[in-house]
């Protein structure tokens, strides 16, 4: 089985927020944030919004059987570069103590954030990688 790697991901990981990536822009009739969270099982549970906005709300019987702790929650920002919105740091407090990391996946770039520190890591990816191709 893969083993994913939080929050600074490893190749294969990466790998994982590009497919994730690609969905966000192209599985709908437009652009769209998708967030997936990791659960302490390595089971995922996804849920699709709208270009600026994604959340579970009148979802939640699709997160039965979610176990804590998260191991993370990722999202796209479709529109553009990888941040954490207001939005997102609310989120990322209210889970605090249940959640490990954080990810927000932006235009061939994303930043991860490891929950029981204070600090957010930036990470750019190059665009081959995001494009699916091997450097």
């Amino acid at each position: 089985s893969i083993q994913f790697v939080y929050p600074f991901p490893d190749p294969q990981t990466e790998a994982f927020f590009t497919v994730i990536w690609n969905k966000s822009l192209n599985a709908f009739d437009s652009p769209r944030e998708v967030q997936v969270i990791v659960d302490a099982k390595d089971d995922l549970y996804c849920s699709v919004g709208t270009f600026g906005f994604v959340s579970f709300k009148n979802q939640d019987g699709q997160l039965d059987g979610m176990k804590l702790p998260l191991k993370c929650w990722i999202h796209t920002h479709p529109f553009g570069r990888a941040f954490f919105s207001g939005t997102d740091w609310k989120t990322i407090k209210s889970w605090k103590g249940m959640m490990q990391s954080a990810t927000v996946l932006g235009d061939n770039q994303f930043i991860s954030y490891d929950c029981n520190s204070d600090k957010p890591e930036w990470v750019k990816v190059a665009e081959d990688v995001l494009d699916g191709e091997e450097e």
